[in-house]
């Protein structure tokens, strides 16, 4: 999708401060709610319909590792944000996953899949893929 770059009023991309190199993710501030909001209905990943449960369903049928999935909810809104997580028990699945599940379809869109990027936790992070 295309946006208007009148609607834009900055970007940002998010660098590491060693390499300065992307981390894969960054910043737009628009001029309305409205345009975010529309910019962000086309952006999502998982259908607005996908519950935790048919997430966890998609990927446990191929993947017997599977300990949980969950779709982000909006707290303002109730509604699915677009995306979300899915855990595994085995390392080598959750590797396969990020390869096989992409394109997969969840609901009525194919998902794309990668490496949550996880906040500073302190002890053992989790294993998830964020879709």
């Amino acid at each position: 999708m295309l946006i208007p770059y009148m609607q834009v009023v900055s970007a940002k991309v998010i660098r590491n401060k060693q390499t300065g190199q992307s981390e894969g993710y960054g910043f737009v501030e628009f001029y309305s709610r409205a345009m975010a909001e529309k910019v962000l209905q086309n952006f999502n990943d998982l259908a607005i319909d996908v519950t935790d449960a048919m997430l966890q369903e998609v990927f446990a049928s191929r993947f017997s590792s599977i300990k949980g999935a969950k779709v982000v909810i909006d707290s303002n809104t109730g509604r699915s944000k677009g995306y979300g997580f899915v855990r595994f028990g085995d390392e080598n699945e959750r590797t396969r996953a990020m390869t096989e599940m992409n394109g997969v379809y969840c609901s009525s869109r194919p998902m794309r899949v990668g490496v949550a990027t996880p906040k500073k936790t302190y002890g053992n992070p989790q294993q998830y893929s964020s879709q």
